[in-house]
């Protein structure tokens, strides 16, 4: 299962961290929607056909994209942290360490934009 799925697959599951949760047998439901996507490989390259029954409407996508959403706020203000960290290194002297610190920074701007990725096929998917 690529990132995308196991993305998919832990949002669906989230509700199932509080058992008695209402929306624990919904988000139950929805996993095992998920875990039907079927991957085929063939020798030129592989091909995700998903059943019929797995389709999403926009309620149950909306808060997945809200998930999403959060989780790309807080990698971003963790990079903007690091940055004014970076930043108080270099005006202080110390640029090669600020440089250093810095490069922390990528990490998690790639997964922010991982994260934005999946929230605009989420988007598209609902729409569908």
């Amino acid at each position: 299962m690529g990132l995308l799925g196991r993305i998919f697959l832990s949002l669906a599951l989230l509700p199932l961290l509080n058992p008695r949760s209402q929306d624990a047998r919904g988000a139950a439901n929805n996993a095992i929607r998920l875990l039907r996507i079927c991957s085929t490989s063939r020798p030129w390259g592989a091909c995700v056909v998903a059943l019929r029954e797995a389709t999403m409407d926009r309620a149950t996508i909306e808060p997945a994209i809200k998930i999403v959403m959060t989780e790309i706020h807080s990698k971003l203000n963790e990079a903007a942290r690091i940055a004014k960290a970076a930043e108080a290194c270099a005006l202080a002297g110390s640029v090669a360490e600020g440089v250093t610190v810095s490069m922390e920074i990528e990490q998690l701007i790639y997964e922010a934009g991982r994260l934005q990725d999946a929230a605009s096929l989420l988007d598209r998917l609902s729409r569908e």
